[in-house]
């Protein structure tokens, strides 16, 4: 499973700046990091004004994707659940960076200016904040200065990136926690039926999607 960690603060509170010299750092030491960013704007699409592929939404399809040589464009519908997102989207990545998706259970960084921040969202009871990145000293959980990006880029690596999940099971778009015991035996059946099979020498990871018919 691809760690994810998320970046939450009030609007203006600078956790873009901040996240994106996370990343860079992250980057600079050999990481592969994807990025996801949360936004309420439900009239922003990624897919280009004018393409053929608007047309398609005009008409009322669901999910649309527009393949370039360097990028993937898609709006459809999926699962508001960053883990789900980072599982299907970005399965061959070492760690996901999000922006926003506050009520999630996900690990959270807060980012908070004294300015436009007041009260923190640690402090109002927001779940799972590991840390708070602020320019005011805040009680009762890791606290980092605006300039400490290279000392967050250590927290993350030292607690999502020094062990990784191996295996993830997802069920209508819902993490399933499983237990060490049911972990080794899924993977163990998954690896020995496709060492059998041609095509799959070397395989590094396993994606197996299965539709159950209704009823």
């Amino acid at each position: 499973m691809v760690p994810v960690i998320s970046f939450v603060g009030y609007h203006n509170s600078g956790k873009t700046t901040f996240a994106r010299k996370v990343v860079g750092e992250l980057r600079r030491r050999g990481y592969r990091v994807g990025v996801m960013k949360s936004t309420h704007h439900a009239d922003v699409r990624e897919i280009p004004e004018g393409k053929d592929t608007q047309l398609y939404l005009s008409d009322g399809v669901e999910s649309v994707a527009l393949i370039t040589p360097e990028r993937v464009y898609f709006t459809g519908r999926l699962e508001n659940d960053p883990e789900y997102l980072a599982f299907t989207l970005f399965g061959g990545f070492d760690i996901v960076v999000c922006e926003g998706f506050k009520g999630s259970k996900v690990p959270k960084i807060e980012v908070a200016r004294k300015e436009v921040s007041g009260r923190t969202l640690f402090e109002s009871g927001v779940e799972n904040i590991i840390a708070v990145v602020s320019d005011f000293p805040v009680e009762g959980v890791r606290n980092f200065s605006p300039e400490s990006f290279r000392e967050v880029a250590d927290l993350i690596e030292d607690e999502f990136l020094s062990e990784r999940e191996e295996i993830s099971l997802f069920v209508n778009g819902k993490k399933i926690p499983m237990k060490f015991f049911v972990r080794n035996t899924l993977r163990g059946v998954v690896k020995g039926y496709i060492e059998n099979l041609k095509g799959t020498e070397g395989a590094r990871t396993v994606e197996i999607r299965i539709e159950f018919p209704p009823g």
